[in-house]
């Protein structure tokens, strides 16, 4: 089934689209469609365009990008942002408790391109001064 691979796409988009700063409405609809095609029970590549477009969350712009993955194997507005990105980015995305703005800080401020480069600067102790995640701390009533 396609549809795992559709999802981590959309997913990917979202990523790249919240990195960009981009419109919050944007990266929700790519999220939300995911999560629907993940949980799709036919494969995508079986639906016509109109049964894709009755999927919640799937509008005709996101119904084209799924017959286009379909059909080509990839989706332009990925393969695009992924152009414009820090090399990299998504690899360090895919680090367990590595979320989207310490993976762009580290790539901005210490040009880390994905894991090996991440290990690298670990051990020679580059992180040390960086501002660490700050967690808020639970409200007690």
């Amino acid at each position: 089934m396609k549809n795992q691979k559709i999802a981590e796409i959309f997913n990917e988009i979202a990523d790249l689209l919240e990195l960009k700063n981009e419109n919050v409405f944007r990266i929700r609809a790519y999220r939300r469609a995911a999560q629907n095609v993940a949980g799709l029970s036919r494969d995508a590549a079986s639906l016509s365009r109109q049964e894709l477009e009755e999927v919640p969350g799937i509008g005709k712009d996101l119904a084209d990008k799924i017959r286009e993955f379909i059909e080509t194997g990839k989706i332009a507005k990925h393969e695009e942002l992924k152009q414009v990105m820090p090399g990299g980015i998504l690899e360090l995305l895919r680090v367990p408790g590595l979320g989207l703005k310490k993976a762009k800080m580290l790539s901005d401020k210490l040009k880390v391109k994905g894991v090996d480069d991440l290990e690298a600067a670990v051990r020679a102790g580059r992180l040390n001064g960086l501002p660490a995640s700050r967690k808020r701390p639970k409200r007690t009533s």
